[in-house]
């Protein structure tokens, strides 16, 4: 059940709507406020994304595995507005939608209220060519970070580029060493590996080793057409001698084997990762900014 002293409701006057926020638990996780349906939220969705092309599709993984998710609705009981929050290893990340005609009424600015209070650091990022929602988010307090390249590549077995046999690769049973050795290797680098409870429960790992030793570390997603890469790192010992390639073209074959593509994140002043990806045949289909509170 869930615990209703968990729910806050909030009436925002200018736009008539009312805001319903919960605070899930693990008891409660995939929970909604009272009243509120699945498939209200994603209609609401739905409505967002086809009118804002510059919207990327919500992450359904990441709102399912929310720890505070507010919802508003209008008079008549439809949705009109979503947002979560979910912690990450920096901190919490931060969505936030409202459908386009509801917008500029400061609805955004109560719903990221909701689920913004009490945690810091904040992350949050939009489309680099999406002046409305950077202007929102700075007028909300955020500060640029960076900003991520969002690189793609389909094609077929035949087309993954070759790699030299620098390492032996290994699936491994303990996903969490996986995960450990994946934060060890990306210290100090940025954007940092994207690893939730969702991805790395539904994920695909491999574990590059040189001899008995850990050399470098992948782990990525599924996505509907795509495998989506969590966070790609090669030990400082044994970088530049291609276990980096090596792990990149191993999951670029096994994608192509499955008739769906490879997607990963660049920054965009990583002139070494970027010439990398290139070489292997990415390419950008998205700029990304990202900000910090």
């Amino acid at each position: 059940m869930v615990d209703l002293s968990t729910h806050r409701v909030d009436f925002c006057q200018s736009v008539r709507v009312r805001v319903l926020t919960l605070h899930r638990s693990p008891l409660t996780a995939g929970a909604w406020p009272e009243g509120v349906s699945v498939a209200a939220v994603e209609r609401c969705l739905a409505v967002i994304e086809a009118r804002d092309p510059l919207t990327l599709p919500a992450d359904r993984g990441a709102l399912a595995a929310a720890q505070v998710v507010s919802v508003a609705c209008d008079l008549d009981g439809d949705v009109v507005g979503v947002a979560w929050r979910r912690a990450t290893p920096e901190g919490a990340q931060v969505d936030v939608r409202v459908k386009p005609g509801l917008r500029r009424h400061g609805l955004g600015t109560q719903l990221l209220g909701e689920v913004a209070a009490g945690a810091a650091p904040l992350w949050a990022g939009c489309d680099a060519a999406h002046p409305r929602v950077r202007r929102f988010l700075l007028h909300q307090g955020f500060a640029l970070a960076g900003v991520v390249f969002h690189q793609r590549w389909d094609g077929e077995p035949r087309d993954v580029p070759p790699a030299f046999a620098s390492a032996h690769l290994e699936t491994p049973s303990d996903l969490a060493m996986a995960v450990s050795l994946l934060r060890d290797a990306s210290a100090g680098t940025w954007p940092r590996p994207a690893i939730g409870a969702v991805e790395a429960a539904n994920g695909r790992a491999r574990i590059a080793w040189h001899g008995d030793a850990p050399a470098g570390v992948l782990l990525a997603h599924r996505e509907s057409d795509a495998w989506e890469v969590d966070g790609l790192a090669v030990l400082p010992a044994h970088r530049g001698s291609g276990v980096g390639r090596l792990l990149a073209a191993d999951l670029m074959r096994f994608a192509a084997e499955s008739g769906v593509g490879v997607t990963l994140r660049v920054a965009q002043d990583d002139d070494a990762g970027l010439s990398w990806s290139q070489k292997l045949g990415f390419w950008t289909y998205r700029t990304w900014a990202m900000y910090r509170r």
